[in-house]
């Protein structure tokens, strides 16, 4: 996932840039774990814990997303 691979390489506007527009559409909880992950990247803790909390309600079992 290019996302990932750019916030591994600490590039959090390239990954927000790769996978925001995936975000809002996404019922994928792994999609929507990313994508708050860069969204804490960012400084955007509101936005990740939104992200944090569809993910969850998507699948409550994610002891990871916790």
């Amino acid at each position: 996932m290019l996302g990932l691979s750019r916030f591994r390489r600490k590039d959090c506007p390239g990954a927000w840039q790769a996978i925001g527009r995936f975000a809002e559409k996404t019922s994928d909880p792994t999609t929507l774990n990313t994508a708050a992950l860069i969204q804490t990247c960012l400084g955007r803790r509101d936005d990740a814990i939104l992200l944090l909390e569809k993910s969850l309600s998507l699948n409550p079992d994610q002891p990871g997303a916790i």
